[in-house]
């Protein structure tokens, strides 16, 4: 389930890259996560100085590795693969999410060093609940009714 949704969110930004305003909604949903998540740790002064470079690597590392997986896998080409070709997107899609996890050890280490170890686990579920609140966010945008046009 977490991968169907790592996925659908991955197309969505995708898709929105092209979209004119695309890079202020990113940045705006960036500012909100990190509101979020320093309020969700109780983040001091001190921790967020030497929290938020650190953080701000480790996504960088996610993005990149998933980057790399699009550039090579176009998740909605699926329908009408070969089974060879299938078999290679599964190998690198496990691939893709054990690097990923990969990463996550090396900075759980690293977030160690600069958070309390219960603060780390606060930022796993603060991720987390970010994700759900913006997929809600998504969703309930998605279904407010489009303004109706104005008669001539």
């Amino acid at each position: 389930m977490i991968t169907a949704i790592i996925m659908l969110s991955q197309n969505r930004i995708v898709a929105q890259e092209n979209e004119p305003g695309a890079e202020a909604k990113k940045e705006k949903i960036e500012a909100q996560k990190i509101a979020y998540i320093t309020t969700q740790l109780k983040l001091t002064a001190d921790e967020s100085k030497t929290f938020w470079p650190v953080y701000n690597e480790y996504e960088t590392k996610k993005e990149t590795i998933r980057k790399d997986f699009r550039k090579n896998y176009k998740p909605n080409a699926t329908d009408s693969i070969s089974e060879a070709k299938a078999k290679e997107l599964i190998t690198a899609q496990l691939k893709m999410e054990q690097d990923l996890l990969d990463l996550k050890k090396e900075y759980a280490v690293k977030f160690q060093s600069v958070l309390t170890a219960s603060k780390v686990i606060k930022l796993q579920r603060a991720e987390n609940d970010f994700k759900k609140v913006l997929l809600k966010m998504l969703k309930d945008s998605q279904k407010k009714p489009s303004k109706p046009e104005k008669p001539e």
